[in-house]
């Protein structure tokens, strides 16, 4: 395993294997009925691909078997759940001379059953400095005393990464409605009427930028979908394409935000 310290792109396994994981404690169960992992390498046994396959797991609750089980089936009650069912996957692939690793978002998702899909991609540069420097930046010892992570060194990190591409999407299946019943009904109001008030606010936002420098166009196109996505649920998915790779360390070198517009960045936000 020392190699995974000495490089931090190495977990320092070949393959991972886990079935039938099942925990019950004090009226909570957890189950993970099988996760397999695997890391391909190149001739010279640096890792290449990693990869994890598709797993599903449980988590429920059962009132009467105790405390935390109580607590847990009031607070996913808030949301009209009886339990959660969670799927995963991941894939990705890396370049150790570039020291670039790529996602592909439909190989990288995290899923709440009948509530929303989270899906990742990208590409993106000096994963492994950055790891390395977080890494260096945190004080185990320190910080299981309380002590906060140093923020300059956090920072400093971040400054090592480049992003070639990126997306987000989120693919809504009723967690958005679940969510606003919830806050709707905590607040005395009703869900309809609050997805109304959030999206007229986010199309006075462009409005809101005026002399700041934000691009405007970026502006009104995150605003635009992101009120259709509120309003109507379906996916929302975020891009950042620039025609020149984006350096973290030169945007905090540069942080006029007149710099980033919607084509330099390669930006679009859509909604189906």
């Amino acid at each position: 395993m020392d190699v995974a310290y000495d490089n931090p792109m190495d977990p320092g396994y070949d393959s991972f294997n886990l079935d039938d994981l099942s925990v019950a404690a004090a009226g909570v169960t957890f189950a993970l009925p099988s996760l397999v992992a695997g890391v391909e390498r190149n001739a010279a046994g640096q890792p290449v691909k990693y990869i994890t396959q598709p797993f599903t797991m449980t988590l429920n609750g059962d009132a009467e078997g105790g405390e935390a089980g109580e607590a847990l089936i009031q607070g996913l009650s808030l949301l009209n759940y009886e339990g959660l069912t969670l799927k995963g996957e991941s894939y990705a692939t890396y370049d150790p001379d570039k020291d670039v690793v790529t996602y592909e978002a439909k190989k990288n998702f995290f899923e709440l059953v009948d509530g929303a899909k989270f899906s990742f991609g990208g590409k993106i540069e000096g994963y492994s400095a950055y790891t390395k420097e977080i890494g260096s930046s945190f004080n185990i010892a320190d910080m299981a005393d309380g002590a906060e992570p140093d923020p300059e060194a956090m920072m400093s990190a971040m400054g090592k990464l480049t992003f070639h591409n990126l997306e987000f999407s989120i693919a809504d299946d009723s967690l958005l409605n679940r969510a606003f019943n919830a806050a709707a009904t905590a607040n005395g109001q009703d869900p309809e009427e609050m997805k109304s008030q959030i999206a007229m606010g986010l199309a006075m936002a462009p409005m809101m930028v005026g002399d700041t420098g934000i691009d405007m166009a970026l502006v009104t196109e995150a605003t635009t979908a992101l009120g259709s996505f509120v309003s109507e649920g379906g996916t929302l998915t975020i891009k950042l394409a620039p025609s020149t790779p984006l350096s973290v360390a030169t945007m905090m070198e540069n942080p006029d935000p007149t710099a980033f517009t919607k084509d330099s960045l390669g930006f679009t936000a859509t909604h189906k």
